[in-house]
């Protein structure tokens, strides 16, 4: 048995797994592939159906909000996103609070004006802003403040939301699903697939239904245009939208969003309590923002990261090093990661301080 951590794509359920592999050959006994059912047909808008009425219900998306599938993962959103709602005033606030902000900054800029607080990168990224300094901002003429709730690199996450009468956008890639999150809080919500919701390809957007304007924009970027057509202006990645179905269908058979976060913060205690129990690692993200999703730590030695490295093979503990720009290592807790595999890491850890002390 593998441990996967990584940080994306991650691992989907066993249970997932196989109904997955169980319709590629076979769909619900009907001889089809559900590669090959068509996207107009009974059979697909079923699924279709299926999983806006779980992700609606899971996360309690009141029904002034809607919510579209598109293609490319967060990464596309980052220029939609602007697109479709930077329209009144052309100007927005970003929050830059790690890797994936800044892309998405970069992209905002091509679409409007841009302001970037330096509250956070001052801390090296390792810690987040609080929300205080929103007070001194002039805001009634942005058309929304962007954040990302939880940063996959360095392992940080806002556990609360600023109250501003500034529209609020987030990126919630790494955590949609693994927590509570009052979706009325937001403009707009969105999310890759690959984290908690599937398998790679498809983006999730929540967008109040108030804000969606008919702009002049291409169908493929259009809110607009995604919404009158049920996220079928073509054809979808049917094959990532059943996978979806399956996720939020094992999610809810879980016991919903209130439970995977039980189990995940359960997993993330566990692992910072060992981590900062242990001689040898290091955990620099300040505490309060401690991400449970993405648990970042170093071993300053290189000898003992070596024999670390070893002991994470010989465990078949896999895609446990940090993010090529920052180094380290970083163990990814989504949902489908049992408490098992995190305690094998934490035994890891401990091998690794017997061996030292030998």
């Amino acid at each position: 048995m593998k441990h996967n951590f990584s940080a994306g794509p991650s691992l989907l359920p066993s249970e997932v797994y196989r109904k997955l592999s169980q319709a590629i050959i076979d769909f619900d006994g009907t001889g089809l592939s559900v590669l090959g059912l068509s996207h107009r047909g009974s059979r697909f808008t079923g699924i279709l159906d299926r999983t806006f009425e779980l992700m609606r219900s899971l996360l309690e998306v009141p029904s002034d909000y809607e919510i579209l599938l598109m293609q490319g993962g967060a990464g596309l959103q980052f220029s939609l996103v602007p697109q479709n709602l930077m329209f009144r005033f052309g100007k927005a606030i970003y929050m830059d609070t790690g890797l994936w902000s800044q892309k998405a900054i970069a992209a905002a800029r091509h679409f409007g004006r841009v302001e970037v607080p330096t509250i956070s990168s001052v801390y090296d990224y390792r810690r987040l802003p609080d929300w205080d300094f929103l007070q001194n901002e002039r805001l009634s003429d942005r058309d929304y403040l962007h954040i990302t709730s939880n940063n996959t690199v360095y392992g940080t996450r806002f556990e609360t939301f600023p109250e501003t009468s500034t529209p609020l956008v987030a990126d919630v890639t790494s955590d949609l699903m693994s927590r509570r999150i009052d979706v009325t809080q937001f403009m707009c919500l969105y999310a890759s697939a690959q984290k908690n919701l599937g398998i790679a390809g498809l983006a999730v957007v929540m967008v109040k239904r108030a804000f969606i304007q008919n702009l002049k924009l291409p169908d493929m970027w259009s809110y607009h245009k995604f919404s009158q057509q049920k996220s079928l202006v073509n054809t979808p990645p049917t094959l990532a939208i059943y996978a979806m179905m399956l996720m939020l269908e094992w999610i809810n058979d879980c016991g919903g969003v209130v439970e995977m976060e039980r189990k995940n913060l359960s997993k993330a205690r566990k692992l910072y309590q060992a981590i900062d129990a242990h001689p040898l690692l290091k955990n620099t993200v300040h505490k309060p923002n401690r991400s449970p999703v993405n648990i970042t730590f170093e071993i300053e030695n290189p000898l003992y990261a070596r024999w670390f490295d070893q002991i994470c093979v010989e465990q078949h503990i896999i895609y446990i090093n940090g993010h090529r720009t920052v180094g380290g290592y970083r163990a990814s807790l989504y949902n489908a990661l049992s408490e098992h595999s995190v305690d094998v890491l934490i035994g890891a850890m401990q091998a690794l301080e017997r061996k030292v002390n030998h």
